[in-house]
């Protein structure tokens, strides 16, 4: 079974509460090619292109990795975690099984009560404090592209193909050849974990992505929502 890992503490407890629906994952890679390349099939005057030996970084667009109706296991830090790890839920550093030693009245050596313990936190209550490797396993009910990128009246996010769009909305705009409606950025971030409070920016998830991905240069991302 295919696995959605996570790595960001702040999303655990939206997807613990079930607040979380979503995740967003690049569909794009990059990679350096010689520039001749990248002008393959285009010419002037039936020039073919000289190459000057520099190399470019392009962009390559993949396929959604999910197809709706796959089940999916969520998990936390899947392949840099032991298999039963478990996590502290405030700063998401794996835990530790303590088991103090002391002495009873006669010098015999005994094991106290056991404890989880975090580097940062020190002692965990286990029934509060703490979350497991593995989340939940779902069922992925949507799948679609989007775009996020940044124009000069500032950073957005459109579907790429219109027939997604209008399962959301009905009254669409289009905003560098992507398409959008009024409250998408809210309803992405309440969806995606980024808003959990009230007090919480929707355009906060945008500069998140921004300062992973670098969003100067607009890039393609899949949407994989689900239920469980």
């Amino acid at each position: 079974m295919k696995v959605i890992s996570f790595s960001e503490p702040r999303f655990v407890r939206a997807i613990l509460e079930g607040k979380k629906t979503q995740t967003i994952r690049p569909l794009f890679r990059e990679k350096l090619i010689e520039d001749h390349k990248v002008m393959e099939g285009f010419s002037i005057g039936g020039a073919e292109p000289k190459t000057t030996g520099k190399m470019m970084k392009v962009l390559l667009n993949k396929e959604p990795r999910f197809k709706v109706g796959e089940k999916a296991k969520l998990m936390f830090k899947q392949r840099s975690t032991p298999k039963d790890s478990w996590f502290c839920l405030d700063c998401g550093s794996i835990l530790e099984v303590k088991r103090p030693l002391t002495k009873d009245s006669v010098g015999v050596p005994i094991i106290k009560r056991e404890y989880w313990y975090c580097k940062n936190h020190g002692e965990r209550n286990p029934h509060t404090n703490v979350f497991p490797k593995h989340f939940a396993t779902v069922r992925i009910n949507d799948v679609f592209e989007i775009e996020m990128g940044e124009t000069r009246k500032g950073k957005y996010l459109g579907f790429v193909h219109k027939e997604d769009a209008l399962k959301h909305a009905k009254s669409l705009f289009r905003m560098n050849n992507t398409y959008c409606y009024n409250g998408i950025m809210t309803e992405f971030a309440i969806a995606d974990g980024f808003i959990q409070h009230n007090n919480q920016s929707p355009w906060a998830m945008l500069e998140w992505f921004h300062k992973q991905y670098n969003l100067d240069q607009p890039k393609r991302f899949a949407v994989y929502g689900w239920t469980t």
